[in-house]
């Protein structure tokens, strides 16, 4: 068992995408606890990390992606009930220092650009909106109906 990292550090490997096979499940564990957790600028910022992830990893991890998924529902479900300037805070540009580099601002996903939360929060979670536009080549749900 890996030790926990620091949340913050949490969020510097999920943007800079290192050590995401310990970064990844230990957020995905707090986001499920708080899915707007706020670990460094804005409410939600693990959740927008976690949003950094690469399609690979993903693919890779199937288990942890049906988690994600998970949290992204919960994370818009929650952010319904916010003032419009703390719930638009969510799309703003994770502002993160890597240790090793100069301060910068990372964007690594440009398609979340035009995104806003009408784009999660009018979907049900018995519908999911589709994820092909959020992450073209992503696993697909393994949810089984019944």
């Amino acid at each position: 068992m890996n030790a926990p990292m620091p949340e913050r550090d949490l969020l510097v490997a999920l943007v800079y995408r290192t050590r995401l096979e310990i970064a990844v499940p230990q957020a995905l564990d707090l986001v499920a606890h708080d899915p707007l957790i706020a670990v460094h600028s804005f409410r939600g910022d693990l959740l927008r990390g976690l949003m950094e992830v690469p399609d690979q990893f993903w693919r890779r991890h199937m288990l942890l992606y049906d988690q994600y998924r998970n949290a992204v529902r919960a994370g818009a479900k929650a952010r319904i009930s916010l003032p419009d300037e703390v719930r638009l805070e969510f799309w703003s540009a994770l502002e993160i220092n890597d240790p090793h580099d100069s301060p910068k601002t990372r964007s690594l996903r440009p398609e979340l650009d035009g995104v806003d939360d009408a784009s999660f929060d009018s979907f049900p979670a018995s519908d999911p909106p589709s994820w092909s536009s959020m992450h073209a080549g992503a696993p697909q749900s393994t949810a089984v109906a019944s």
